[in-house]
């Protein structure tokens, strides 16, 4: 199960209900009104079963959920309750071999960024220039200090020194 909590601006808040209320795979929805302040609006939470909810995500973006209000995702680890064993029941397919597409997009979005180093060193190899690929190396090592030690540089505070340490 996947449990959606959803910032739905008050005039999308009835079409949002029967869109989940409507679909067998989704349990444990509650409807809070105008709780939200930023975005303003009501605030939607409910239960879907994993085969179901890109799906369903799919027709709230539809709804331009996304675009006024905010749809988070959240997995369930745990859950005690008949209502969700007939929701999973409900939707096609198996929990183990469903795919929620828009966290495997945000982890992949997360993951894709290069450090300015490793590009660096990329872009060297590709044009096989030495040079660069000296420079890409060894601009880690040049700013390993200051990670290290972020303080480096500035006298030691009691609570940055090291234990036992006076100054």
């Amino acid at each position: 199960m996947v449990h959606l909590r959803i910032v739905v601006p008050n005039h999308q808040s009835g079409h949002t209900l029967d869109l989940l209320e409507n679909t067998p795979s989704v349990c444990n929805l509650i409807y809070l009104e105008r709780v939200a302040r930023k975005p303003e609006g009501d605030v939607i939470l409910c239960d879907v079963a994993r085969e179901d909810a890109s799906v369903i995500i799919s027709d709230l973006r539809e709804l331009e959920i996304d675009r006024e209000g905010s749809i988070a995702i959240e997995e369930i680890d745990s859950q005690i309750s008949e209502v969700a064993i007939q929701a999973e029941k409900a939707a096609a397919g198996l929990p183990s071999d469903a795919v929620v597409w828009e966290e495997v997009e945000a982890h992949t979005q997360e993951n894709v960024e290069l450090s300015a180093p490793l590009a660096g060193l990329c872009v060297a190899l590709v044009h096989k220039r030495g040079d660069l690929v000296r420079r890409s190396l060894t601009a880690p090592a040049a700013c390993a200090p200051a990670v290290a030690c972020p303080r480096a540089g500035r006298p030691a505070t009691r609570a940055h020194s090291p234990a036992g340490a006076r100054r």
